[in-house]
């Protein structure tokens, strides 16, 4: 017991002290006495914020200079709760223990709780007992928010994201050919816990072998301050193979990249957290340099439902049709033509763990269009409010016997599991999903 016969202390209902951003804080403020004390209230302050700061040097002349600090600050949330104020049983706080139950709602925009090299976002609980002519009893308790992301409420968000490039490979200031990569990922939006599908094809068309290739998931924060900017970079998982030998072909099929437990994509005033997966590739000689392709992906909290990815496909069919395109086969987005392997591998890598995935025989109320492609049974994908939809698995054209191979597989994986129930994470290996 304190000097002043009185301790206070927060106490939650949820030991964690963590919380999603649009949950409910619930707990009590517990004051401990040894004797009758006057009071004037007992309060509650839920306070947070965003800080920013880092030193710069600053030159005065060329011989003197000094360090200046760069700060920023945000308040996050602000909010005072009075438990209990004079007028209740005569401003008389009671010999023992006292309990003050409390609630507080945080609110789904907050940014998740956040420490970085130079910043933070913090949140705290300060209990105060305010006494009667004499100095105020105060204790601090931190708590943890998680962010809130629906990853539904995205645009585009299954489409797949990467690009393709191609460069010289030189020697002794000769050209010896030139090396292809196509690099993409399955879909724009996951949740921790996933795993990212990969698919890399590298054609090396040089006389040089290509001495490595990598794929990592960066997490990419930014700070911001008096018109500045610090930008840091961590990598949260990679991938690394070996050599590919010259007039080689290498093909990244389904690699699998984790995500741990990271916070959600987000931005506050003063701090982003954004996230990408890059592909890079090591050229062999000394003047080489590194080539990266970049795909930018987000990190949310809430996981797609099987009713986003009717809408998507209902959004692309619809744009299909107004732009009138000849290619059969393929599908718009708002980027161009996405080809059906594209969006196969965003559909296939969906893990709709809040749902029930069952075969079923029923006819698919989509046609596909692409040419020579063969009807496998319809896959039927029941989602929490009892909606369902119905995804037609089919094999894509036939450009190599890869691809055939993997249609082959998904065959077999759907026979075997005719009568039964099945995770659709078993869509993440062979087979195309539409």
């Amino acid at each position: 017991m304190s000097k002043d016969q009185i301790d206070i202390d927060v106490h939650f209902h949820q030991p964690e002290a963590c919380w999603k951003a649009g949950e409910q804080i619930v707990g009590d403020v517990v004051v401990h006495s040894n004797t009758q004390v006057k009071i004037k209230a007992v309060k509650l302050k839920i306070y947070g914020t965003a800080r920013v700061s880092w030193s710069v040097q600053k030159s005065y002349t060329k011989a003197t200079s000094s360090s200046v600090s760069v700060k920023n600050y945000q308040v996050l949330v602000d909010h005072e709760l009075v438990l209990r104020n004079s007028d209740s049983q005569d401003g008389i706080l009671r010999i023992g223990k006292n309990k003050f139950p409390f609630k507080f709602d945080l609110s789904k925009s907050l940014p998740p709780s956040f420490n970085g090299k130079w910043g933070n976002i913090h949140y705290v609980m300060t209990a105060t007992v305010e006494k009667a002519w004499k100095n105020s009893i105060i204790k601090d308790k931190e708590f943890t928010v998680n962010g809130y992301f629906d990853l539904n409420d995205e645009n585009e968000i299954l489409r797949p994201v990467g690009s393709k490039i191609e460069f010289e490979v030189s020697r002794c200031c000769c050209n010896v050919g030139a090396v292809t990569i196509e690099f993409r990922v399955a879909r724009k939006g996951f949740v921790c816990g996933e795993i990212i599908p990969i698919h890399v094809e590298i054609i090396n068309g040089s006389s040089r072998k290509l001495v490595s290739s990598r794929v990592a998931l960066i997490q990419t924060v930014k700070y911001r301050a008096d018109d500045r900017i610090k930008r840091i970079n961590t990598v949260i998982s990679s991938l690394s193979k070996g050599e590919t030998g010259a007039r080689k072909t290498e093909v990244w099929e389904n690699e699998a990249l984790p995500i741990p437990k990271v916070p959600v994509s987000t931005k506050c005033k003063n701090i982003h957290i954004q996230y990408s997966v890059v592909f890079t590739i090591t050229p062999s000689g000394w003047t080489a340099s590194e080539k990266e392709i970049v795909a930018n992906i987000v990190i949310g909290s809430e996981p797609l439902q099987a009713n986003t990815v009717q809408k998507f496909l209902k959004v692309c069919d619809s744009r299909r049709s107004s732009a009138n395109t000849s290619r059969k086969g393929s599908i718009l987005s708002s980027e161009g033509v996405v080809g059906h392997s594209q969006l196969h591998d965003a559909l296939r890598s969906l893990p709709l763990t809040r749902g029930t995935l069952r075969l079923g025989d029923a006819p698919c109320h989509r046609e596909l269009q692409a040419r020579r492609a063969s009807a496998y049974p319809v896959i039927m994908a029941t989602g929490p409010s009892g909606e369902s939809s119905q995804f037609l698995v089919v094999q894509e054209p036939s450009e190599n016997q890869r691809r055939r191979d993997r249609a082959k597989s998904l065959t077999n994986t759907l026979d075997g599991s005719r009568r039964s129930s099945f995770d659709t994470r078993a869509l993440m290996g062979p087979g195309t999903v539409l």
